[in-house]
């Protein structure tokens, strides 16, 4: 909140939105959610590593002295920066793919399978991120136990973000549309998230 943007970073539609082909919209909307999401996870990653070198005191039960030597904590944050890495690496691999809408365009006509496949790899993108965004922010707590969770830490920002994000638009209905297409060729909607 209270963040200033420049107009020349806003991007909006055209008014007439039918000279924009839906396949190509569905999947740069479900890209830059995709991306946010993402972003959020790198988020989590960064937190995760200033926490534990924040912090002085370890469990009583622990396994060193210092939160930042215990084994432990630290298979936590190497996981949690795995699944950030996974989150951002997905993100760029269907970028490669929807870049590819502009380029294999004839006289501004976009070629209806690069658009599936754009659609299809922001689909898949969005399943697994979602998740392994949620798994990451929920762990980013195992770093800092009861600490982590104070008002005052606001960590839990990552997971109501990740959360709020992915609730636009549920996975269930988007697995359930990749399982048709690859089980009975049934092409996906052709609808603004897709």
């Amino acid at each position: 909140m209270g963040v200033r943007v420049e107009s020349d970073e806003v991007t909006l539609p055209p008014e007439d939105l039918s000279t924009i082909p839906r396949w190509h919209l569905g999947p740069f909307y479900q890209h830059y959610l995709n991306a946010v999401v993402a972003g959020n996870a790198l988020a989590v990653a960064d937190d995760a590593v200033a926490l534990i070198r924040g912090r002085r005191r370890s469990f009583t039960h622990g396994s060193a002295d210092l939160p930042r030597e215990d084994p432990v904590l630290l298979e936590v944050v190497g996981e949690i920066h795995s699944l950030a890495y996974a989150t951002e690496s997905l993100v760029l691999d269907a970028a490669d793919v929807l870049a590819r809408i502009p380029a294999t365009a004839v006289d501004g006509v976009t070629d209806d399978t690069v658009d599936h496949q754009a659609a299809l790899r922001a689909s898949q993108v969005q399943v697994v991120v979602d998740d392994l965004a949620l798994r990451a922010a929920t762990l980013l707590f195992d770093v800092g136990g009861a600490s982590a969770v104070k008002r005052s830490a606001n960590l839990d920002r990552h997971w109501r973000n990740i959360r709020t994000v992915a609730s636009h638009n549920p996975t269930r209905f988007k697995n359930r549309a990749i399982g048709e297409l690859v089980v009975n060729d049934v092409t996906l909607p052709d609808n603004t998230y897709f």
